[in-house]
Formats: structure tokens, C-alpha cells, sequence
């Protein structure tokens, strides 16, 4: 099985590895999350894995509990940044398949002013940790802590049978 480091290095590992580093890792909590983070796929083979990426993401902001944008996304011209309403970006998702690219390009369709989902402690894997719950869609994110300034997530989304893992990376200003 390869290590933490190792997963890290390479941005890639198994289903299986993946979830077994989940399970050893200590518990984030709310207070930890706060603040902005950086994103990116942890490659397991699952379908979306590199998608948010190529699609120009930035990560996830907690403001508070009740106040977290869960998809920022680069502007067009990749040096600004906005929050994208995830309903507006799955519509968009499911009536564009062959949309490619940054979704800056979009941002007149899918931008949003309003914090669109919360944080709360919950269980997962029979361990209680800092889980993010979309204010309109059937999806949780469930973080880990690696260290102060570095998350796991696993993306537990209701009718997917697969794990989308990630990694955040605090991105303060």
C-alpha cells in the first residue's frame, strides 16, 4: 500500500488506498476549515478526477459554519475568482456534455453572490469529522486532516456508487 507521502507526490492512488489513508487520519473540525483552500483531484479512477481542474477551479471557502461557497472557480481570465451555484453548474453540466474548458466562460450563467452550503460535524466511516453539506443537492464532503494547512475530502454524493477524494491546501491571504 503506498504511504500518505507517497499518494501526495504522485496526486494519485486506488479506491481502495484512498479510503484506508481516510480511515487513519485524525478528524477536522469545524474551527480548522475556515478560511480559503485550494483544490485538487486525488486520482482514483473515479469519472469526474481531473474535471474541476480542467474546468478552472479554485477550491472552497468557509467563511463560518453556516457560510461556505463549495465551488470557486478562476474567472476567464484566471486571476480573479467567483463562487458558481452548484445546481446552475450541474444544469449547465447536463445540457452542454461537450462544454469544455474553464467554466469562467460561463460565469454570467452559473455565478452566484450566496453561500451555498454549511458545515456540520457528522459520522462517517464510523468517525465523527467536519462534513460540508450542499444547501440543494444530494452531496456531502467529508474532511480529514493531514495537517494544519492540508485536507483530504472524500465527496459522498447520494446515488454514486464511487468516491471523488481531494485534496484542499489553505490558500489565506
Amino acid at each position: 500500500m503506498e504511504t500518505l507521502n507517497q499518494v501526495l507526490q504522485t496526486g494519485k492512488t486506488t479506491t481502495e488506498n484512498a479510503f484506508r489513508i481516510f480511515d487513519e487520519l485524525e478528524s477536522a473540525t469545524i474551527e480548522l476549515l475556515i478560511g480559503h483552500w485550494k483544490g485538487y483531484s486525488l486520482n482514483t479512477g473515479h469519472p469526474q478526477d481531473g474535471s474541476l481542474e480542467a474546468a478552472g477551479w479554485y477550491g472552497k471557502i468557509f467563511e463560518d459554519a453556516q457560510n461556505v461557497s463549495p465551488l470557486v472557480f478562476y474567472t476567464s481570465y484566471g486571476t480573479d475568482t467567483f463562487f458558481a451555484d452548484p445546481v446552475k453548474l450541474a444544469k449547465l453540466s447536463a445540457d452542454h456534455p461537450s462544454v469544455e474548458g474553464k467554466v469562467g466562460d460561463f460565469r454570467e450563467e452559473i455565478e452566484t453572490t450566496e453561500y451555498k452550503a454549511r458545515l456540520r460535524m457528522t459520522q462517517y466511516r464510523d468517525k465523527i469529522s467536519a462534513t460540508m453539506i450542499y444547501d440543494n443537492l444530494p452531496i456531502n464532503d467529508i474532511f480529514k486532516k493531514i495537517d494544519e494547512d492540508t485536507l483530504l475530502g472524500v465527496m459522498d454524493a447520494k446515488g454514486d456508487s464511487n468516491s471523488f477524494f481531494f485534496i484542499l491546501v489553505r490558500d489565506d491571504i
